[in-house]
């Protein structure tokens, strides 16, 4: 497997601290808008019902420093509930000024990320086909031997022929693999094809089936 270079560890470097600052900015606006929320939700408390019975406490038993303890209380909410608004203002205008910053400097490494990417994507495929050169190798090395015997069987048939025995020689080497997934039990788990579909889901890490290949990862038999 191949490693990041450089040039990808810069570029993973620079994201990373993209996404800290905007983690950063987030939790910042996240927390301001929980502390507005709370004084929206004291100062409501305060204008529907504190206030109000510190009204009729007024009228009805002339105390006066609640009501307007109460009457400052909430007039300094209010003042500090607009700060938080201007405050998540300048925030949220932060973190925009932010992102189009980082989407400006990250066009410094698009074009070295392209020509990294294709040398690094060939390197793949090469080492994939050179995979494929050597698994059709090892077909035509290990079929050889299935022709030899092939070859006795002939033999062995072409006696039987001469003494009568059979009427023909039947030459055709028997195929032990199945055409489809499906037919693996019809011949002894042994699937050698791999279709395009499947090399799709294979490079592209969607799901797929190849259980069918465990059995012979320590098999006895090589």
């Amino acid at each position: 497997m191949s490693t990041p270079t450089k040039a990808t560890e810069k570029i993973m470097a620079f994201i990373e601290e993209y996404k800290s600052k905007v983690n950063q900015l987030n939790e910042k606006i996240a927390a301001t808008s929980q502390e507005m929320d709370d004084m929206k939700m004291e100062a409501r408390f305060i204008r529907e019902k504190e206030l109000p019975e510190a009204s009729v406490k007024r009228v009805l038993e002339g105390e006066t420093a609640h009501e307007a303890k109460l009457a400052k209380k909430l007039e300094k909410l209010e003042a500090d509930i607009l700060a938080k608004q201007e405050e998540l203002l300048i925030l949220n205008k932060a973190l925009q000024q932010f992102k189009l910053q980082s989407a400006e400097g990250l066009k410094q490494f698009h074009q070295l990320f392209i020509d990294e990417r294709k040398i690094a994507t060939d390197k793949a495929y090469s080492k994939m086909m050179n995979a494929k050169r050597a698994y059709v190798e090892t077909m035509k090395a290990e079929s050889e031997l299935l022709h030899q015997y092939q070859a006795i069987d002939v033999q062995m048939q072409e006696i039987e022929l001469e003494a009568g025995l059979r009427k023909d020689i039947y030459n055709i080497l028997p195929l032990n693999a199945a055409p489809i997934q499906g037919h693996l039990n019809r011949h002894n788990g042994v699937y050698l094809a791999l279709p395009n579909e499947d090399v799709q889901k294979i490079i592209k890490k969607k799901r797929i089936d190849l259980g069918y290949l465990d059995k012979f990862k320590h098999s006895k038999s090589l």
